[in-house]
């Protein structure tokens, strides 16, 4: 009789210390949960309050619908351009593809917080630069891009910009002479025929004394001739 008490009282001994680890091991796991989720909810909180870039677009003049009706564009008396135009690529060919000598790189900066800021607003333009035959005669061509390091940087005009709390404005590096690059590397070499095949912009946002609050980059493609 002893023996079954005694095994009765050792058995819930150990019932009530596994209930009690329990009991204080369950309220940590939901705490440490809690706590990911509401640094999550702070990270995105911050995100949404900081300043950032959103957008980051290429433009250039070019010639509208109602000038390049059929029959209606003379090529040796060529109007005026007269519509701005969003840029996906710079591909050389007829009218009907866009390869202006001069583009616009525009960035929509917004300001999320909730006090004015005094920015400085930088542009760098990189390209990708091979011989036409060595990416052409690549079976894949856009393994070849990959491979090809980025040069000839070019730092733009700084910008100042100001904005007051949730606002939005345009920052606009006007008249960058595409053309001017890519007659450089088709008149300097005497090896061959080099080409930009690919142009990178890289926008960056500092405050007033220089430190960088964010930062975006955008990469078009350069298709010459066939």
């Amino acid at each position: 009789m002893r023996k079954l008490v005694s095994s009765i009282t050792i058995l819930c001994c150990c019932i009530s210390f596994i209930s009690c680890n329990f009991a204080e091991s369950e309220p940590c796991q939901i705490k440490d949960t809690t706590q990911k989720i509401a640094t999550k909810k702070q990270e995105v909180v911050k995100e949404s309050k900081s300043v950032k870039i959103d957008s980051l677009e290429f433009y250039c003049w070019w010639w509208g619908k109602e000038q390049m009706g059929k029959g209606l564009f003379d090529d040796d008396k060529q109007p005026p351009k007269n519509t701005y135009t969003k840029m996906e690529e710079w591909r050389y060919g007829d009218v009907n593809f866009l390869h202006p000598d001069k583009i616009d790189i525009v960035g929509n900066i917004a300001n999320n917080t909730y006090l004015p800021q005094e920015l400085l607003i930088e542009a760098q333009i990189s390209f990708k630069v091979e011989y036409w035959e060595k990416v052409m005669n690549t079976p894949d061509n856009m393994y070849a891009l990959d491979k090809i390091p980025w040069s000839g940087k070019v730092n733009l005009e700084r910008k100042e910009l100001l904005l007051q709390p949730q606002e939005k404005a345009d920052v606009t590096f006007k008249d960058f002479n595409l053309r001017a690059v890519i007659d450089k590397y088709e008149n300097d070499d005497k090896n061959g025929d080099l080409w930009p095949w690919e142009m990178k912009v890289e926008i960056k946002i500092k405050s007033k004394d220089g430190k960088k609050i964010n930062e975006s980059e955008k990469i078009i493609q350069i298709v010459p001739a066939d």
